[in-house]
């Protein structure tokens, strides 16, 4: 079944995150100064990133994780070099270093046009799932901070799935 488009704003508004005031002063703030309106209505407090990430993955359809705290193996965290990912906010998640396949997390998982430019400078194909930039900092201070061949505790990974609608609506309830 296909997802209908549903815009950010209309999911924030639906689950009472914001309200239309609100919205219009966080419309009124981007045309002032530019930039995403998500991130306005972080700036404004309307907001968590937490938030706008959930109604953001489930727009798009993508998992919404934590690296920090179930964070890759190292193996797979470091397929791409640490100058990337901290260039462009990531940092590998899952995916199959053979294929040349790389889920990330992005705290901008919208940027279509920045994950082109990590697609094609890595030379991996690039799937996106979401994540707050906090979480991928540290983790990618976890991932590069030991000393090469230390050991490092491989943590269970489960499925990276999109979570299903009714429960991503629960969960927006609860917040």
């Amino acid at each position: 079944m296909a997802r209908s488009k549903v815009s950010v704003e209309e999911l924030l508004l639906r689950h009472r995150a914001i309200d239309q005031d609100q919205l219009r002063a966080a419309r009124e703030q981007q045309k002032r100064v530019g930039g995403d309106l998500g991130r306005v209505l972080i700036e404004l407090g309307y907001v968590s990133e937490e938030l706008l990430l959930r109604a953001q993955s489930h727009q798009l359809g993508i998992p919404l994780v934590d690296p920090a705290e179930s964070p890759p193996p190292r193996e797979l965290a470091q397929a791409l070099p640490e100058q990337l990912c901290k260039r462009f906010g990531v940092i590998p998640v899952s995916g199959n270093l053979e294929a040349k396949l790389l889920r990330v997390a992005t705290s901008v998982p919208a940027n279509a046009e920045r994950l082109a430019t990590l697609a094609q400078e890595s030379g991996f194909r690039i799937e996106i799932a979401a994540a707050t930039a906090e979480s991928i900092a540290k983790a990618i201070r976890t991932a590069f901070s030991s000393a090469p061949g230390s050991p490092v505790a491989e943590p269970e990974h489960p499925e990276l799935e999109p979570m299903k609608d009714d429960e991503l609506m629960h969960r927006l309830d609860q917040l």
